[in-house]
């Protein structure tokens, strides 16, 4: 069996999940449209499609008001409530998204507490 980067052993945690395998530096937890966390920045909000330690990727109406490079501060919400207020830079922009790599850590167990969630109610 393999074990994941959470230290899940895929095979016997959850009967029927699956893991994609991931070629990242830090584990990625992608969100369904129905429990994502928001990331505000200059009085805008986002929703986001998925997090790690030190990247977040977040929907876009319109890319006109983003630069690669640019360092931003934002704050990011998790449906819990829970608030982080972090500085990053914009490494990559698509059609509909924009990325993140964070300066500022989201911290590992807040990234695991998340996973757990979306597993237990889910079933992802």
């Amino acid at each position: 069996m393999l074990k994941n980067q959470l230290g899940f052993t895929s095979g016997r945690f959850m009967k029927g999940f699956k893991m994609a395998a991931q070629k990242r530096e830090y584990f990625r937890v992608e969100f369904p449209h129905s429990y994502r966390p928001n990331l505000t920045m200059s009085a805008e909000t986002y929703e986001i499609e998925d997090v790690s330690e030190y990247g977040v990727k977040f929907k876009v109406e319109t890319i006109t008001h983003f630069t690669l490079d640019e360092m931003v501060i934002v704050s990011v919400v998790f449906p819990d409530g829970e608030e982080y207020e972090l500085s990053g830079q914009v490494v990559r922009i698509d059609d509909d998204a924009v990325s993140l790599q964070l300066l500022t850590p989201i911290p590992l167990s807040k990234i695991r507490a998340e996973h757990l969630h979306l597993i237990q109610h889910y079933n992802i």
